[in-house]
């Protein structure tokens, strides 16, 4: 699968040449000024004095401090008689051999980005010789009529020039003399043959060399969709001896620029009703997600609200347990509500496919129609390996050990070291973790896991782990990644309260938090077996441990609550205000939000020495770890028991140390991803899908067929009702059936209801 992105980034592809004849010297200030400010930084800006003594140029003085030593002049050894711009091209430094050249005359202001917006016409088609943007001082490439032309200000009709224009190349048989784009195979294939009759003047000469480039295969283009200014009166009278060209009559008389004049003028003319759209329109990235919720969700909650600088859609999976992608939707955020788009996988994926025929088709439907920039996959469950099989920029990021892995966390009968055919096999025989994909064979798993290795190899793809131990652990069961780098960003937390901060009294038994899931990885044997010993001395506090904690309820010293909503977590805490916290993980967690949060929290962790704990404690001075094993752990707490100046001291540590934002998470996953100012896929966006602002505020259900609100069928029924309850006010806010009298007495009904639900929900989950 091909990226749309064809455009070379590297803008030492390109230089810009600005030559000054004698006459232009008072023009060629505002000029430069112009074009220093609004092109990028790295681009060179060569002025080619002709004819004349460069010391006598007033800018040449200015261009060394103003233009921050941006612009290089290029001096002109031998006499250059007559003095034609043109002639700059043959006085180009040999370094430039290979560069296109952005051909610039004094008198010419040009809009921010302009020589990237040249750049990206210039390659919509390899035969491209020549790109003019829209210049009044032609009729064949005028945008404004003589009542509107240099009285308007530049950025504003270059930004409805963006706005009305169609991101189309329109060819036409002339260029532009004062402002155009020249590729360098075009004109290495013409120049030796253009150059021997040196007495022609602009008008003529640019008239030839659009005409040579003609006749020898290429094309000369304007672009719609941007427009300079240019006040030297002389360009016009070359490009009226153009116009008088029969070829240039006839596009005239066909106007194909009739469209966007007019909607130009219009706005010019005060019709408040033409919207006026931006090129200011943000990056699109796209998450490639599961359903399950658990750490990947609370890490794409943080990343989307977080970041402000690109738009981020979300490709989610969702099914029925054994067949986790029947339908895939893209939604314009995290929040699973009304999706833009949706489908049916008439084959559906069980757990991942190596290729899916249909999911490849929505994968690049996606990649044309939002104009996807860089793709991040989260989780592959219910997804195809094409995720990884495009020519975008795409981040992989580990946060378990799936698909190599379909236990997920490389634990059978301890932690995998090596996960041979024969182990695998055994691996889904006997591993009572291994329970999610066992309808699919063995065979099938191993087809999964070459593919998804060989995948992980491509040269846009880029491995990111939230911890040290991921790669340690990776390298070891795939031997393919040794000299494979992995990125280390560790997840940022939008979770900011106030550290609890009450001493230890010595009659006091300490006060444990067990935060979390107690799923049987999670620790759940290993709390049984330390409680009889600890349970004199220690009082536990099962907070958010889920169904599995029912199993201790009831039991002296321990206190049970099995759900909580996230924004409750700091008063609940407040109140037991524990003295440790327990991690009792016996898989390598890769990197633990719980952790993160017993640390903001002003808790100090005593957890097992596996995966990202002992990549992120100091035992001793953030925290303190054990051995996954009944008297290690044991062992540890009575010894903090007997000396809870330790604890102090963490506690103390603890609360003056600052922590990782999720915003400074999301600025590192961009440094791995940098984008242009001006893209393909962003400037050429199709005026009939969605752009920033229609994703923001679009109603993304068009029918009723289409489905609208996908739920995970393992969440609780209390998320369930929220995400029905919010969806259905929008919707009925939305809809045209009902007046508004009618509307506002159904909202009140259906808010009333909804608030019921929720308070019996947080009654059930309070007993």
């Amino acid at each position: 699968m091909s990226s749309i992105d064809r455009i070379p980034n590297s803008d030492a592809s390109r230089v810009v040449c600005i030559p000054v004849c004698e006459g232009e010297q008072s023009l060629l200030s505002r000029t430069l000024e112009s074009v220093a400010a609004n092109t990028l930084v790295e681009m060179e800006i060569l002025v080619i004095p002709l004819g004349i003594d460069w010391q006598s140029i007033p800018s040449h003085n200015e261009s060394k401090s103003d233009f921050g030593g941006r612009i290089r002049w290029i001096k002109v050894e031998e006499p250059v008689d007559p003095c034609l711009p043109y002639q700059a091209l043959s006085h180009l430094p040999t370094q430039y051999d290979d560069h296109d050249v952005i051909l610039i005359l004094p008198g010419v202001e040009v809009p921010h980005g302009w020589e990237a917006r040249l750049a990206l016409a210039a390659f919509q088609d390899e035969n491209i010789a020549s790109v003019s943007p829209l210049c009044d001082i032609s009729p064949l490439f005028a945008l404004l009529d003589k009542e509107h032309s240099g009285r308007s200000n530049l950025s504003i009709v270059d930004r409805l020039s963006y706005a009305f224009g169609q991101k189309r190349n329109i060819e036409v048989p002339a260029l532009l003399c004062s402002c155009v784009y020249l590729r360098r195979p075009a004109l290495k294939s013409i120049w030796p043959t253009l150059v021997s009759d040196k007495t022609r003047e602009l008008g003529a000469f640019c008239w030839a060399l659009a005409r040579t480039f003609r006749l020898n295969g290429f094309h000369n283009v304007c672009c719609d969709h941007l427009y300079v200014m240019d006040s030297n009166a002389a360009h016009s009278r070359h490009m009226d001896e153009i116009a008088a060209q029969e070829e240039v009559r006839l596009v005239n008389q066909m106007n194909p620029l009739a469209d966007i004049r007019q909607a130009v003028q219009e706005v010019l003319a005060g019709d408040a009703n033409k919207p006026i759209d931006s090129n200011d329109i943000q990056p699109v990235q796209m998450h490639v997600v599961h359903s399950w919720g658990g750490g990947q969700e609370r890490w794409l909650r943080d990343y989307c609200q977080s970041d402000t600088n690109r738009t981020n859609l979300v490709l989610r999976s969702s099914g029925i347990w054994g067949v986790f992608g029947k339908r895939i939707a893209l939604y314009r955020s995290c929040d699973m509500e009304a999706p833009l788009r949706s489908w049916e996988l008439y084959y559906p994926i069980r757990s991942t496919v190596v290729t899916n025929l249909q999911y490849k088709a929505i994968l690049q439907e996606i990649i044309d129609d939002f104009g996807i920039e860089v793709i991040l996959v989260s989780s592959l469950i219910g997804h195809s390996l094409d995720t990884l099989n495009t020519d975008i920029k795409t981040i992989f990021i580990t946060h378990d050990y799936y698909p190599f892995c379909p236990a997920i966390n490389i634990y059978f009968e301890g932690i995998c070291e090596t996960c041979t055919e024969t182990r695998l096999e055994e691996c889904f025989a006997s591993n009572e973790k291994n329970c999610y994909f066992n309808n699919v064979s063995l065979l099938e798993w191993l087809g999964i896991r070459n593919h998804f290795v060989k995948r992980l190899s491509r040269s846009n793809i880029c491995l990111v782990s939230p911890s040290e131990s991921v790669p340690r652990h990776m390298k070891v069961l795939i031997p393919e990644l040794r000299n494979k780098e992995f990125n280390i960003v560790h997840h940022g937390v939008n979770f900011t309260p106030s550290p609890t901060r009450k001493g230890i009294r010595p009659s006091e038994k300490l006060r444990t938090i067990v935060l979390g899931s107690l799923v049987p990885h999670k620790g759940k044997k290993l709390l049984e077996e330390i409680y009889p010993e600890l349970c004199d001395s220690v009082e536990f506090h099962l907070v958010g441990c889920g169904e599995d904690g029912r199993a201790f309820e009831g039991k002296p010293g321990i206190y049970v609550t099995s759900w909580y909503e996230y924004d409750q977590l700091p008063e609940i805490v407040a109140k037991i205000d524990p003295h440790i916290g327990l991690l009792l993980s016996i898989v390598p967690e890769t990197y633990s939000y719980t952790l993160s949060e017993l640390w903001i929290l002003g808790i100090p962790p005593v957890t097992t020495n596996l995966g990202s704990f002992i990549d992120r404690i100091t035992d001793g001075v953030d925290g303190f770890v054990c051995r996954p094993e009944k008297s290690s752990i044991v062992e540890k707490i009575n010894w903090l028991s007997r000396n809870t100046v330790v604890l102090d001291q963490v506690r103390q540590r603890l609360t003056s140390r600052t922590h990782r934002t999720a915003k400074e998470m999301v600025e590192e996953y961009h440094t791995l991803t940098p984008l242009p100012e001006f893209s393909h896929p962003r400037y050429f966006l199709r005026r009939d899908v969605p752009k920033q602002v229609d994703i923001a505020d679009a109603v993304a259900v068009k029918d009723e067929k289409t489905p609208v609100l996908l739920i995970d069928p393992k969440a609780r029924f209390f998320d369930v009702a929220r995400q029905f309850g919010r969806y259905a006010l929008q919707k009925l806010a939305a809809s045209p059936r009902f007046g508004e009298r009618q509307k506002k007495w159904l909202v009140l009904i259906l808010g009333s209801s909804f608030k019921l639900v929720g308070v019996l929900a947080r009654k059930t989950l309070a007993r």
